[in-house]
């Protein structure tokens, strides 16, 4: 029930597989479902040409489906010393602001991001080393306010099969790959550990 009929959802599409996997299977429901689908795209200005060419990608594929499709361009470095924050915070600040404004705009009742399995048990796992209560061990909601997270139940390498199987191309960010920052160090390090030598079902 995270989408009724009639609706209007907003996709937040970075190009990877996560959300690229995600649009497509909206946009091949929504005709069943009477959704309204529609695609958002933030460039941090982080990575230079990969950044722009990962908004050209994703302009690109949402012609394909016949999506409509927003972008916006922010200096997330300069926002983040100007506030004393890190630029994975200043990041996701100005990303979700970016698409409440879309979707303000456009009508659309709905925001879906491509969380998934993995990226839940890297938030628990990132609450539980920096200190929590109860609720932060729960992990991510399917769903908060307007705020819809529909692959929470599916593992990355299961997202990347399917694109794999569908022929559909995708882009690797590869900022991800660097084990700097606490995401990508629980991601890249501590999971894989934890994993491997402890509790292979660590991520359910």
């Amino acid at each position: 029930e995270l989408l009724s009929p009639g609706e209007s959802v907003l996709v937040g599409l970075s190009g990877g597989a996560d959300s690229v996997a995600l649009l497509t299977m909206l946009s091949r429901i929504a005709p069943k479902c009477g959704w309204s689908v529609n695609a958002a795209h933030f460039n941090h200005g982080i990575r230079g040409v990969g950044a722009e060419e990962d908004q050209l990608f994703c302009g690109d594929i949402c012609d394909a489906m016949g999506v409509r499709f927003y972008t916006e361009t922010a200096d997330v470095p300069a926002y983040a010393r100007e506030n004393g924050l890190s630029i994975e915070t200043a990041g996701r600040l100005l990303r979700y602001d970016f698409l409440e404004r879309i979707a303000k705009k456009t009508d659309c009742t709905k925001i879906a991001t491509a969380h998934h399995m993995d990226d839940n048990a890297e938030s628990i796992m990132l609450h539980l080393i920096r200190g929590s209560g109860l609720a932060g061990l729960t992990g991510m909601k399917p769903k908060r306010d307007s705020i819809i997270r529909p692959l929470l139940t599916c593992r990355k390498e299961e997202l990347e099969a399917y694109l794999e199987q569908e022929g559909i191309l995708y882009r690797t960010d590869e900022t991800n790959l660097i084990p700097e920052g606490s995401r990508n160090r629980v991601r890249l390090d501590i999971v894989p550990y934890l994993e491997k030598h402890i509790n292979p079902a660590i991520v359910p």
